[in-house]
């Protein structure tokens, strides 16, 4: 019994065993069959990996190149646009001392400029004022002689004037002595009113300068000489 209870359980432990390779052989067809259907899994997401990888490495090449050829017209065009401004600011340097240079030129031609309109000025000055003082002295004498002239002219218009008055007694004494003679003593006296405007106009004459005072005697002359005239032509006439 122990045996055959020995065998019963050698057999149950076989066929367990049995049970177990079975089930070890199907669960290792089935993990085979994972890992082939996992490798070829792994194999196509590799590959799909690869193929994105390469994608995207061409894609990043290009890129990479555009970038590259971006950067390379970027630095020509810098180069260039730098080049340019050297250019320009080498021009505008230029410009600018030459336009320094005859900012500077001209400056030291005003310069001169002024300082000979500054001598000439003073020249001019001096000048001015030798002649201001020259005139300045002339007026002066020029207003003492016609200060002068016109004192003489004064006295000789007062005493012409008294002798005017005298000839006015004496025409009215006339008058009063003789009707006949009123015409004549008319006469004498639109003379007389001509002497007058005559002096007047002598005065006028007078005032115009020492070149008039000398005619002003002569034409005062000629009005004694009138007036002288006139008194014999009333003597005369008195006299008739």
């Amino acid at each position: 019994e122990a045996q055959a209870s020995l065998r019963e359980q050698r057999t149950a432990h076989e066929e367990d065993l049995q049970r177990l390779q079975r089930e070890k052989e199907a669960a290792w067809r089935e993990l085979e069959a994972e890992r082939a259907q996992l490798q070829n899994q792994l194999q196509r997401e590799r590959e799909e990996l690869l193929a994105r990888l390469e994608a995207e490495k061409e894609e990043l090449s290009e890129e990479i190149a555009a970038l590259q050829q971006e950067r390379d017209e970027g630095l020509l065009l810098a180069e260039s646009e730098k080049q340019q401004a050297l250019s320009l600011k080498e021009s505008e340097k230029t410009a600018l001392s030459e336009k320094l240079l005859g900012t500077q030129h001209s400056l030291a031609a005003i310069s001169l400029e002024m300082e000979r309109q500054k001598r000439d000025a003073q020249s001019r000055q001096e000048q001015d004022r030798s002649t201001v003082n020259a005139l300045t002295s002339e007026l002066r004498d020029l207003r003492a002689e016609l200060e002068e002239a016109t004192a003489a002219h004064a006295q000789e218009a007062k005493r012409l004037q008294e002798q005017a008055r005298n000839l006015e007694r004496q025409r009215e004494s006339s008058a009063r002595e003789a009707e006949e003679l009123r015409t004549q003593l008319r006469l004498l006296e639109d003379a007389r009113d001509g002497l007058r405007r005559e002096l007047l106009e002598a005065q006028r004459k007078v005032r115009e300068g020492q070149d008039g005072r000398e005619a002003q005697r002569q034409e005062a002359s000629e009005l004694r000489r009138s007036l002288s005239e006139g008194v014999q032509e009333r003597e005369a006439l008195r006299r008739a």
